[in-house]
């Protein structure tokens, strides 16, 4: 295809169509379109520099922004598709052809809700697990502080508030790992409400309550929880656990629509060697979403074009799948459709690679929380279920050589994320850390770098020459 043309009206109400593409049309076959750079009236094409088209897709989460609401690149929502086209400029240099492949997921969002406390509203509540269904209209009730085992035979007909801890990220909360909510429900709680140990100032978490979020709720398999659930900061919290034996007063309103459209991005590149990758990074994120994933999906880009710049120098390499998932925050919904749409096209693969939060800075909290400058040296790696030895014995000297991290990450073998709807069908592989500001309206522009997001482009390619899909 003409790499350097630029996309006509008639291309670009395909890709839009495209994106549009429901029920049946999920089991049609892939449409490729040979896409040609941005065509709105205006609009700029996407930028070279990977940071600045980071920001491209910050900026687009933020175009929803809105107090007292969910915002963000949300799965199915007019963001994400935005974030989709944005992708898909990207990629097309790169790439002999690109698809949007559209499907319908269902999801609760909440519409609006409330926490107050002696009158006033407290600013940093949000829904937990934010995509549950809770009952309608306000629950009025004492508060009930749960400090030690002996305390959850005080809650019954109360809010049960617990000051939670975390191992380093909102991803890795004491409420999971110890099942509070159901301990909660258990006790005859009414509500039930958390705080994470956030730093100074507000913060909006939208933190695992007790599953994965690319995990279906076995639970709760309709979404629809017996008592109401909030997560609060620090400073909330504190609020609260003062005012115990005080009336808490708590309401969520869930949005009456629940389907939606969204779509992934798929592009592909034809190699010579017989075996074909897919590399995925997902498109959705929860407010700016700069870490999570922002970050990830420059690097999908900088990668596209470390791949094509090697090929045209002569290398030859596996067939390629990149891919931008949709919906992964819904139970991975943009893995499940990927997988469902084309069985025989998942059956063939080596392997998949996801590339998610490539780069994790303190940013401007830094002082405030005496956090390190960064949080890249936590990542961890998981090799999943089926072994990948020529990666796991690779690592040491992948990262140092790269310059991601300065020592040899921590492995697993397990899955995470998307990686988890697939984990025991074929190889995967997952370098990636959580930061203190996952899933927070924190995750912003300033916690990520040029730098950072270079260093794990080349840490991904040299991944690939490793493990023999790029060759010469």
């Amino acid at each position: 295809m003409d790499r350097g043309a630029r996309l006509t009206p008639r291309s670009r109400r395909a890709f839009l169509g495209a994106l549009a593409t429901l029920g049946a049309g999920a089991c049609a076959a892939t449409r490729w379109l040979p896409w040609q750079g941005p065509g709105a009236p205006g609009a700029a094409p996407p930028p070279d520099d990977l940071l600045a088209l980071a920001a491209r897709f910050v900026e687009i989460g933020e175009r929803g922004r809105r107090d007292g609401s969910l915002w963000g690149r949300l799965g199915g929502s007019p963001e994400e598709s935005a974030a989709a086209e944005l992708l898909t400029g990207a990629l097309a240099p790169y790439v002999d052809g690109v698809a949007a492949e559209g499907f319908e997921l269902t999801a609760t969002r909440p519409r609006r809700w409330s926490l107050v406390l002696g009158g006033v509203p407290l600013a940093s509540a949000m829904p937990a697990p934010v995509d549950a269904r809770f009952p309608e209209g306000p629950v009025e009730a004492p508060i009930v502080v749960v400090a030690g085992e002996g305390d959850w035979s005080r809650v019954s007909g109360a809010w049960a508030y617990v000051a939670a801890t975390m191992k380093g990220t909102p991803a890795l909360n004491s409420v999971r790992d110890g099942k509070l909510y159901d301990r909660a429900l258990e006790a005859g709680a009414r509500g039930f409400v958390f705080s994470l140990p956030m730093p100074p100032g507000t913060w909006r978490v939208v933190p695992p309550v007790d599953k994965a979020y690319a995990l279906g709720d076995s639970r709760f398999p309709d979404g629809r929880r017996p008592i109401p659930g909030f997560c609060v900061d620090a400073e909330d919290g504190a609020r609260i656990a003062a005012a115990a034996g005080h009336v808490l007063v708590g309401a969520v309103e869930a949005d009456e629509r629940d389907r939606f459209t969204a779509a992934n991005v798929v592009a592909r590149v034809a190699g010579e060697l017989p075996a074909t990758l897919a590399v995925m990074s997902h498109l959705d994120g929860f407010f700016s979403a700069a870490n999570d994933n922002a970050s990830g999906l420059a690097t999908l880009v900088g990668l596209a074009r470390r791949i094509h710049a090697v090929r045209a120098r002569g290398a030859r390499t596996a067939s390629f799948e990149l891919v931008g998932l949709a919906a992964h925050h819904d139970g991975g919904a943009g893995m499940r459709a990927f997988q469902a749409r084309d069985p025989a096209r998942f059956a063939s693969l080596a392997g998949i690679v996801l590339i998610e939060h490539t780069d994790g800075l303190a940013g401007n909290e830094r002082a405030a929380a005496g956090w390190p400058a960064d949080f890249n040296d936590k990542r961890q790696a998981f090799l999943g279920n089926e072994p990948w030895p020529e990666i796991e014995a690779a690592l040491p000297e992948l990262v140092r050589a790269s310059e991601l991290m300065p020592a040899a990450p921590v492995t697993a073998h397990a899955c995470i994320s998307d990686l988890l709807v697939v984990c025991d069908r074929l190889p995967t592989f997952t370098l990636i850390q959580a930061p203190p500001y996952y899933h927070t309206d924190h995750d912003t522009l300033d916690k990520i770098s040029r730098a950072g997001i270079e260093h794990a482009v080349d840490f991904h390619l040299r991944l690939l020459e490793r493990a023999g899909f790029v060759v010469g």
